[in-house]
This record gives C-alpha cells, structure tokens and sequence, in this order.
C-alpha cells in the first residue's frame, strides 16, 4: 500500500486494469509493427507511435483538474532532473529503435521473449552501478531465466543474428 502520501488511495483493481490495458496496447503496437515494417521504413513507424504516446498523454493531462496539471508540470520538468530526463529519453528512443528493427526482421515471438529479458540485466547493470556485489542466491536466478530463454527460442533457429542481438539490447 501507499503509505508516502496521506491523500493517495491504493485501488488494486484499477492498478491491475492498468496493467492489463497496457500489456493490450503493448501487444497491438508489436503486431502493428509487424505488420507495418513490410511496406513503411521503421523511422515512420517510430514517428508514429511518439505521436500516438504524446496524444496519450495530452489527452491525460487535459482531462486533469487545474491544480493536478500544474503538480504533473512541476514534477516532471524541473530542472534538478533535466539531465536524468534526456538520458532516459535517448535510452528509451534507443531501446525501442532496436526493439523495431528486432521486430520487422525477427519473428514477433522471438522478438518479444528477447525484448522481455531486460529483468536479467537489471540486477547485472544495478551491481556494476552501485559496485555492490550480487547475492549469491540470485545468480542461478538468473541463469535459470536465460536457460528458459534459450529454451523457448529454440536455438538454431532466426534467433542467432545480428538482429537478435538488437533484441537483446531493446
């Protein structure tokens, strides 16, 4: 539960539908894609889907009261952070640049499970980051997700190329 804040309210069912909406919306945008990359360049395709996030996001924030509008300005373009929030853009731009490129050359299967293994890297990149060395419980953790990986990948097939490499790194 929320304890930061006496005003916010934790509404499981809604968090959970929020979840559910975007895996939907995830899932639509990589068979979109797919299907897209075929005939249109994937700078198109990734001009289209910033558009799309940013009338997301205006719609969102227009439909907000006066006072939560100025609260979601001031918390997210302060300058304190400006430089954490260009680096985050680029690796986002970068990640799903190669996540399409994966997409239009790789099966969608293949693309989506090589994309779905950024929760391996986090506590490899946490560890180099921080110098902190990693329990040793979660090392077979780790080589246990991977091997699951290569399992559902079926090595030997389009995975092992170049472009399965950019999925790695989406």
């Amino acid at each position: 539960m929320n304890t930061s804040t006496s005003h916010s309210t934790y509404y499981p069912g809604q968090a959970i539908s929020y979840m559910l909406l975007g895996c939907l919306c995830n899932a639509l945008m990589m068979a979109t894609v797919k299907y897209l990359s075929q005939a249109l360049p994937l700078n198109i395709l990734l001009c289209a889907r910033f558009f799309i996030s940013l009338l997301c996001v205006s719609i969102f924030i227009k439909i907000q009261p006066g006072h939560k509008k100025t609260h979601i300005f001031r918390k997210f373009a302060c300058k304190k952070n400006l430089w954490l929030q260009c680096t985050r853009s680029i690796i986002g731009f970068m990640s799903l640049l190669l996540f399409f490129y994966a997409t239009k050359h790789l099966s969608l299967a293949s693309a989506t499970v090589l994309a779905s293994t950024t929760p391996f890297y986090i506590p490899l990149l946490t560890s180099i980051t921080f110098k902190k060395s990693l329990p040793k419980k979660l090392w077979p953790s780790i080589g246990l997700g991977f091997i699951g990986v290569l399992l559902i990948l079926k090595p030997g097939s389009d995975v092992f190329s170049w472009y399965a490499i950019m999925g790695l790194l989406s």
